[in-house]
């Protein structure tokens, strides 16, 4: 099944959301060392440039220390953001070949809209929500909906808080809690306010403060 996660992701040109959310993010949620945690009055757009670049970057970093370790140079194939990138450019150079560049330009654009999609759902999981550097991962600090469509066609990943408090739960056990934040809407109609930030910030933020 990772494996498969593995390939999903390389089809969409992400080479980073494999290694940045098992090593960082799940460590790091909530704080400022999470390139992946939405801040306070953040928007979507900046957040998704701030969160591609830093998580690209973190990724790069686990794996040259991963590679360090075992005395071998962190630019090199081994290290897993080089070496997919590589494999990308090769994908990259036989599309055009056997399809010629329109192909290709349509196969990236699907890539830049898969991984907006993904931000985006990062940006509403988590916005706002900040924890300690050495306080536990608890049932607060993700955002969770029990709205069916996102239960249904997500797998469950909208009850994201108890994702991040049991990271090790399988999708069809998670649950949800009382006392998580809960986002004023489902995935999908969530977006429509993302991408107006002042109607967002109105939305969200006061629950935010009910929090404090």
């Amino acid at each position: 099944m990772r494996r498969l996660g593995q390939f999903l992701l390389f089809s969409t040109c992400n080479t980073y959301f494999y290694i940045d959310h098992l090593k960082v993010h799940h460590k790091w949620v909530g704080t400022e060392m999470d390139p992946a945690t939405a801040r306070y009055n953040e928007n979507l757009y900046s957040f998704f440039i701030r969160s591609t670049i830093g998580q690209i970057k973190s990724s790069f970093k686990v794996e040259a220390n991963r590679l360090k370790a075992d005395g071998k140079s962190a630019w090199s194939f081994s290290n897993y953001v080089i070496g997919s990138i590589a494999l990308q450019v090769v994908v990259w150079c036989l599309l055009v070949v056997l399809f010629g560049p329109m192909v290709l330009f349509i196969y990236l654009i699907q890539g830049f809209f898969a991984n907006f999609l993904l931000e985006y759902t990062n940006y509403i999981e988590h916005y706002g929500l900040t924890r300690r550097e050495k306080e536990r991962v608890t049932e607060v600090h993700s955002w969770q909906t029990d709205r069916l469509i996102s239960r249904f066609f997500l797998i469950d990943l909208s009850r994201h808080a108890d994702h991040h408090y049991y990271a090790s739960k399988p999708y069809h056990t998670l649950q949800s809690y009382e006392n998580s934040p809960v986002l004023p809407g489902g995935y999908v109609s969530m977006i429509y306010y993302a991408m107006f930030p002042p109607l967002f910030f109105k939305k969200v933020n006061p629950l935010i403060n009910l929090q404090k």
